[in-house]
């Protein structure tokens, strides 16, 4: 009962929208096709993010990072709103009473969340997004398990009937956990493909950031059978622009607010 009490939530997340521009839309997005466009930010401007700009609004960085996202897709695509798939951070059973204490592993969490605000000053878009990502029930655990193990199949259809074609995964800050004395450290070697290269993307696009030597980067990946490269170059920039004017801006209310 829990569980089905969140399912308006969910359906107004997954209310039609217009699909992404594709530069070819008869393109399938497949993983052997996978390309990275990557932006970051220099050390001053992700010490900024992390430590001056969320005292602004008392917003996480993932508010911060989904409201320059929200915005870089909106411009793109012509659209008020973007429907992004977000990732949890792996441990989230706390939230949907599960006991995880005994269990090793990774146990993701992914859920639509709809952005909006793209015309909004930053004033009113950052605590927008705040807002938002608040009201998710039990930090989207309980979306998985409605959509696909939910008795009524009639349920289990509306919420797979709208697809989000990106996703997004902010990983933290991994230079904090990998630090000195934490036992183990990064691995240089690479890990090998994690899916078989002959299958799908699960997203059009895919954009992942973590924060490692001080320093935020953001990896949007995607098929260049779909994008070219070009345009996901140019929208990896987009995303960066909208970010430094958002830090801009929060650093100066904190200024104001004699936060800094």
């Amino acid at each position: 009962e829990a569980l089905a009490a969140e399912l308006p939530h969910w359906r107004r997340e997954l209310a039609a929208i217009p699909d992404l521009p594709r530069d070819d839309p008869q393109a399938q997005a497949w993983i052997q096709d996978r390309r990275t466009a990557a932006m970051s930010l220099d050390a001053a401007l992700t010490k900024q993010l992390l430590r001056v700009a969320p005292a602004a609004y008392g917003g996480g960085i993932d508010a911060l990072l989904l409201t320059a996202l929200g915005r870089t897709l909106s411009a793109w695509s012509g659209h008020p709103e973007a429907l992004v798939l977000l990732e949890g951070h792996g441990r989230e059973g706390d939230a949907a009473d599960i006991d995880l204490s005994r269990t090793v592993g990774w146990f993701t969490s992914a859920y639509p969340v709809r952005l909006s605000g793209h015309d909004q000053p930053w004033a009113a878009a950052i605590p927008a997004v705040s807002d938002h990502l608040r009201a998710v029930p039990n930090r989207g655990v309980g979306f998985g398990v409605l959509r696909y193990l939910h008795a009524d199949e009639a349920v289990r259809a509306s919420l797979a009937a709208v697809q989000p074609r990106i996703a997004f995964n902010y990983l933290g800050q991994l230079d904090q956990t990998l630090k000195d004395g934490a036992g183990f450290s990064r691995a240089r070697d690479s890990g090998g493909m994690a899916r078989d290269e002959r299958g799908p993307l699960p997203c059009w696009i895919e954009v992942i950031g973590q924060v490692m030597d001080g320093v935020l980067t953001m990896n949007w990946s995607y098929s260049d059978r779909m994008f070219k490269p070009a345009t996901m170059d140019g929208l990896a920039a987009g995303f960066r622009a909208e970010l430094v004017a958002l830090i801009a801006h929060c650093v100066e209310v904190a200024e104001r607010a004699g936060g800094v």
